[in-house]
């Protein structure tokens, strides 16, 4: 047996359970007597319950005395009998971890243990009255176990004082089935501060626990709840000290009255709950020592189910049992029920306001308002209404406790719907309207327009162009302008819509400014200029054909592929018009009438004109432009002969880096020039065979400028090379240091190398728009072009 009640309590350890003699209760989310409305309904009828408690599946287990059993009520209302031939019992406490069950059977002088199989054994007692002694805790005789709790070290707590048998004392067993006394010095009287073992008791009948292991002990008989630390030490902590029993008084616990207390226990928020069986009432103390009524009227009486729990009698309230959810279960043990009271839905007190600047673009925020019966959570829909409140529909999607206000709001108002839950429901209220929703000023989507005709006399209307932001109303200012449309000025009085033309506005545009205005604002915005306004009577007319003032000129890059344009030229007589020729030589290009023409290759050598005809009412006159003649390329000679190795491509000007990598196209072998085409149709001329047409080349730089095309100068010999050298160029002389050459190219038995990048190991190189002689191999040149022609005579 010994064995059976350490399993129990070892299995305990995964939760805490603290029960009282007839008070069972588990944790709860919330302090339930923070609110002030609750419903009552029966939840089950026995014949003397005494003990009530719940697991955590919602299941409530009630000691009935008179029936001498144990029931267990399912959420949904099935009762069934879990253990019976027991002797009045009246505790009940259940293990949420292990589902075991702590029954006090207080006839029996017994505390017993239900296991989930069904299984009931002994864990304390003797199963006759007597005095408790310290040891094996089925060795020793109890008095009238009722209240029971356990900590969370698995030891129980055992309210000793039920019944005309039972003893001043709570008694302590732990896991390993040891009985110590924690409370009582073994004679009667009222409790007093100081060492728990010294203090007296009178009828200990309920024991709980909260979160830091205090015990709470309701003695019956002293009309007082008494608190003791884990270190032993014990105060009164409701109740009057000196036991005076009388009504309740919300306020602080040690002055409030009790009146034959039988049960304590306590919430997740240390809240204590007293079941105070002579006043009909349950009454809470938090942690702070402030006593407030939970349950009753003080009154005896029928419950009045479906009212609040205040304003509803009690008849012998023996123990209180709450779920995580906050749902209470009184034992009301006179009435012969067990009650539940349930946490109402939300209900409001004070309604919500939304709290912005109701401007369009600007955010509203949603207040939650004040509330009873504590919410956990609100949400929140938005609706959009008439100014006057009237017709409010849900906004898609405004479901978010800040809402912020759009076009579609302008002129109206907004409110939200305020939904507030917790366990037992939900419930919506609209708050107080917003503001009615003042606009953006109007925003210009498109321009105002002008229609009719622009003659003198006729009469132009206004179109005020889109806006945004719904504008209630327009304002016009026509205003008159240059020929050009710029600078314009007010036309005094021209307001309306409608514009009739005069004689001032001839030779000149008008145009048309639109103020947009609504409950924002306003916004002005401009039409473009009219055309030019006519007279009403045609005057004489200049009938003399076009004449030239100034040449067409043609212009742009004269290459295959450019494009040049050709201008009008400058004509008297204004004309109405203009028509274009090309011609290439003496004779006009086929399709070449536009403004422009983009050069081919047929043109290349050839000189190009542009003939452009002015005409108006009076004729049409010819005027030609200057000659612009297109220049031919040079002339590549056809590729014959061939070279070792990869395929050859051109050779890529004003990129070292880049020559010193790429090969030479295809050429004819032999010693004297030939030329090669480049990229974008350049001219190459390479020189290679012999040191001798390298001196040539030296000897050549003493002329100001070097002639022809790009010169190349290649070498058989590894030590120099000539490359580079721009036509244009003035050659310099000057020392560097050296440098590597780049691959080699095989021409018959010779290789042949192109300088490679930076100072180069040549004979001549170019450095930006200067050429300028460099060092040789190792050696290093005299800045003299002599110098060089000895060295290279010697190569």
């Amino acid at each position: 047996m010994v064995a059976d009640r350490a399993r129990g309590l070892v299995r305990h350890r995964f939760g805490r359970l603290v029960a009282g003699c007839m008070l069972a209760v588990l944790v709860a989310a919330t302090p339930a007597h923070a609110s002030t409305t609750f419903l009552i309904s029966a939840f089950a009828h026995t014949a003397t319950p005494k003990g009530v408690a719940v697991d955590r599946a919602g299941d409530v287990y009630i000691a009935d005395a008179t029936d001498n059993a144990v029931f267990k009520v399912t959420p949904a209302g099935a009762s069934a009998v879990i253990a019976a031939g027991l002797n009045a019992p009246s505790g009940v406490a259940v293990d949420p971890g292990t589902g075991d069950v702590y029954i006090a059977d207080t006839g029996d002088h017994e505390v017993k243990l239900l296991a989930p199989d069904g299984t009931l054994t002994v864990i304390a007692g003797t199963g006759s009255a007597g005095v408790p002694t310290p040891g094996p805790a089925t060795a020793s005789a109890l008095g009238g176990p009722s209240g029971l709790a356990l900590d969370s070290a698995g030891d129980l707590y055992i309210a000793d004082g039920a019944g005309a048998s039972g003893n001043p004392y709570v008694e302590e067993v732990t896991p390993a089935g040891t009985l110590s006394i924690l409370a009582g010095r073994g004679t009667r009287g009222q409790p007093i501060a100081g060492a728990a073992t010294s203090s007296p008791l009178r009828a200990p009948t309920g024991v709980a626990l909260d979160a830091s292991d205090n015990v709470f002990i309701a003695d019956a008989s002293a009309n007082v709840v008494a608190k003791v630390t884990p270190a032993g030490v014990l105060s009164i902590f409701a109740g009057k000290a000196n036991g005076a029993a009388g009504q309740p008084t919300a306020g602080t616990a040690t002055s409030s009255r009790l009146n034959a207390p039988t049960g304590v226990a306590t919430d997740a928020a240390d809240d204590l709950y007293i079941a105070d069986a002579a006043n009909n009432r349950v009454e809470a103390v938090t942690p702070a020592d402030r006593l407030s009524v939970f349950a009753g009227t003080g009154v005896s009486g029928t419950p009045s189910y479906g009212s609040s729990a205040l304003a509803s009698p009690l008849s012998g309230p023996a123990a209180v049992a709450l779920t995580d959810a906050g749902t209470a279960y009184v034992a009301n043990a006179t009435h012969a029920t067990v009650d539940r009271i349930a946490l109402a839905p939300p209900a409001i007190a004070a309604v919500p306001a939304p709290t912005g600047t109701a401007t369009q673009d600007h955010a509203l925020s949603a207040a939650t308002g004040t509330w009873n019966n504590a919410p956990t959570t609100f949400t929140y829909q938005w609706q959009r209404c008439a100014a006057a409140g009237l017709g409010c529909t849900n906004i898609a999607g405004a479901t978010a406790s800040t809402y912020t206000l759009t076009g579609a709001d302008a002129g109206g108002t907004v409110r939200d719907l305020v939904t507030a839950v917790n366990a037992q429901g939900a419930t919506t209220v609209a708050s107080a309207l917003s503001a009615v929703v003042i606009p953006q000023p109007p925003a210009a989507l498109t321009p105002p327009g002008i229609a009719g005709t622009t003659i003198d006399v006729q009469t132009l209307a206004a179109s005020p162009g889109t806006w945004t932001n719904s504008p209630t109303r327009f304002a016009y200012q026509w205003q008159d302008c240059d020929a050009s449309g710029a600078g314009c000025t007010v036309i005094a009085g021209a307001t309306q819509s409608t514009y009739t033309l005069t004689l001032s506005d001839v030779r000149a545009t008008v145009r048309v400014s639109v103020t947009a205005t609504n409950a924002g604002g306003h916004t002005t915005a401009t039409s473009a200029p009219t055309t030019v306004i006519q007279p009403a009577l045609t005057p004489w007319a200049d009938t003399s054909p076009p004449g030239a003032l100034s040449s067409p000129v043609v212009s742009g890059t004269a290459a295959v592929g450019a494009t040049l344009a050709c201008s009008t030229g400058s004509w008297s007589h204004s004309p109405s018009g203009y028509e274009y020729q090309w011609n290439r030589g003496n004779g006009p290009i086929a399709n070449a009438t536009a403004p422009t023409y983009t050069v081919t290759a047929a043109d290349l050598g050839q000189a190009l004109t542009c003939t452009v005809t002015a005409s108006n009412s009076g004729g049409a006159i010819q005027a030609d432009s200057s000659r612009v003649t297109i220049p031919r390329p040079v002339t590549c000679p056809p590729a014959s002969g061939a070279l070792a190795g990869a395929a050859l491509g051109p050779l890529q000007l004003g990129d070292t880096r880049s020559q010193a990598r790429i090969l030479l196209p295809r050429f004819q072998a032999g010693a004297r020039a030939d030329s090669f085409c480049l990229v974008g149709g350049q001219g190459l001329r390479a020189v290679y065979a012999s040191p001798t047409l390298v001196r040539a080349a030296i000897a050549r730089a003493d002329r100001a400028k070097v002639s022809g095309r790009v010169v190349l100068i290649l070498s058989a010999n590894r030590r120099y090379a000539i490359r580079g050298i721009h036509a244009g160029t003035r050659l310099t002389t000057t020392r560097t240091r050296r440098a590597h050459l780049g691959r080699p190219v095989r021409i018959g038995h010779s290789a042949w190398f192109i300088v490679a990048g930076g100072h180069a190991n040549g004979v001549v190189e170019v450095r930006g728009s200067t050429v300028t002689v460099v060092g040789i191999a190792d050696k290093r040149l005299s800045a003299d072009r002599a110098a060089a022609k000895r060295l290279l005579a010697n190569a």
